[in-house]
């Protein structure tokens, strides 16, 4: 029978054989130093690296087998589907979530699991600042203030991807999400009032991250369309709009004829007004493929992650 214990780590892994180790050995340390000693486990998730982090990963089990479970995917599947792994793969009372390039830090774990004894089901390691670049600094806060706007006001300032779970919402996490998971907005979802801890997140050391633009992207378009339906509503209402501005302008063009004998002159109005509908049209066409690309990846239920190898 296996142990279960009472706090969980998972690690999305894909190409950071440079900060696993010194990662994990951190977490350990402060879990032990907080009299955590044997009540806790680390789930790795390769997520189909490329470079040496497997063999990295399997050395730290060769030398902690108690600790460690292993989890290598099939293939590269995304942060999302790595952390849907590992917390199909845990039998604990809760469990936390840390990415593993090291710009988080284990440090305040003590304080989240502090949170939870106390009654919390949901404790996010709250950023009070980020040290990613200008440029990237601008889009991502933009990104994060749009999220805040269109799915959960009570998303941080700076997004979060660093936090503890209570087993409740883990179960509730594993049993709604979908091929499209915005994970911060299904876990506030649950409804539980989240528990925030400051933290400085640091800068990325020598390493660039290894999540595209592209899928930033997408993850971004993922909790936009996949967790708000103000995107149509918004099309809905431009819609309206413009059919009564049109109705007004169409007045005043007859008004005008019987005032004034002519047609209100403005053929450049009139190519304005053809191209802006037109690009308002495509647009709300983009919105709603959106919507219904989503809808059949669904219906097509293709697996989320593929296991290539589980090591316990």
């Amino acid at each position: 029978m296996n142990k279960r214990y009472e706090i969980s780590v998972v690690v999305p892994v894909y190409d950071n054989s440079n900060t696993i180790e010194k990662l994990c050995n951190e977490i350990i340390e402060v879990l032990n130093e907080n009299n955590f000693n044997g009540k806790f486990n680390i789930i790795l998730v390769n997520d189909g690296s490329t470079d040496d982090s497997w063999n990295k990963i399997k050395n730290l089990h060769l030398q902690n087998p108690e600790i460690y479970t292993l989890i290598n995917l099939t293939k590269n599947f995304g942060q999302i589907p790595a952390l849907l792994s590992g917390f199909n793969h845990c039998d604990s009372k809760c469990t936390i979530s840390i990415s593993a390039d090291l710009q988080d830090t284990p440090k305040i774990m003590p304080k989240m699991i502090n949170a939870w004894q106390k009654g919390s089901k949901l404790v996010i390691a709250n950023r009070k600042s980020r040290n990613d670049g200008f440029v990237y600094n601008i889009l991502s806060n933009i990104a994060w203030k749009l999220m805040r706007i269109f799915v959960s006001k009570d998303i941080p300032k700076y997004g979060f991807d660093y936090f503890l779970i209570d087993e409740m919402i883990n179960d509730y996490y594993i049993k709604n999400s979908d091929n499209h998971t915005f994970i911060q907005g299904l876990l506030l979802s649950y409804g539980e009032k989240p528990f925030l801890i400051d933290y400085d997140r640091k800068k990325r050391d020598g390493e660039k991250s290894k999540t595209t633009r592209l899928r930033r992207l997408k993850y971004f378009m993922d909790g936009l369309f996949g967790y708000s339906f103000l995107p149509l509503r918004l099309l809905t209402f431009m819609g309206g709009f413009i059919f009564l501005a049109t109705i007004i302008y169409s007045l005043y063009v007859i008004i005008m004829y019987f005032k004034n004998g002519a047609v209100v002159p403005g053929w450049a109005s009139i190519i304005i007004s053809i191209s802006f509908l037109n690009g308002l049209v495509l647009l709300g066409l983009g919105i709603i493929g959106e919507y219904l690309s989503r809808l059949l990846t669904e219906i097509r239920n293709k697996p989320k992650y593929l296991i290539k190898e589980l090591i316990n």
